[in-house]
């Protein structure tokens, strides 16, 4: 009888323990504020590079709104210096942890598509639109610097 109170108690004593942790582990795999906003910053990057392309592709004419679409993603990519602070993850990020194991070589591909988004203004600003077409595909091409070595394939 005392070896059974003895079992009891302990799988009780692990079931508490169990209970407490749990919650601790499921709030820290949660999208926090920080994460949301990063995601919104990304998502607006996209957006405003999608605008663009479909402007320059001539799939719409608003040749006129090619400045506005630059000087947000500069100031976006401005703004993404900011918006990855040391373990920021939680459910739904696709961000790798390599970005502070990396905060060097992630700098560098983050610098690589600031000045990217600069010479983007700087050929929207001109109003010369062939150079406004190799300046987006130039910042298209930095995209992949971050993308492939510090963010997570897509599941599903």
């Amino acid at each position: 009888m005392a070896r059974s109170y003895a079992v009891v108690t302990r799988t009780a004593l692990a079931a508490c323990i169990i209970a407490v942790l749990a919650p601790a582990k499921a709030v820290a795999q949660e999208a926090t504020p920080v994460m949301e906003y990063r995601q919104t910053i990304m998502s607006s990057l996209g957006t405003h590079r999608g605008a663009l392309t479909a402007i320059l592709n001539e799939d719409v004419p608003h040749e006129g709104h090619v400045l506005g679409h630059a000087l947000s993603l500069q100031q976006l990519s401005v703004m993404a210096s900011d918006i990855f602070p040391e373990g920021s993850l939680g459910e739904g990020s696709r961000a790798l942890p390599d970005i502070w194991d990396d905060a060097a070589g992630f700098g560098e591909a983050l610098s690589a598509f600031q000045s990217a988004a600069d010479a983007l203004a700087e050929a929207a600003r001109a109003g010369d639109m062939t150079a406004v077409g190799d300046a987006a595909a130039g910042l298209g091409r930095t995209c992949g610097g971050c993308h492939r070595p510090y963010r997570a394939r897509p599941t599903g």
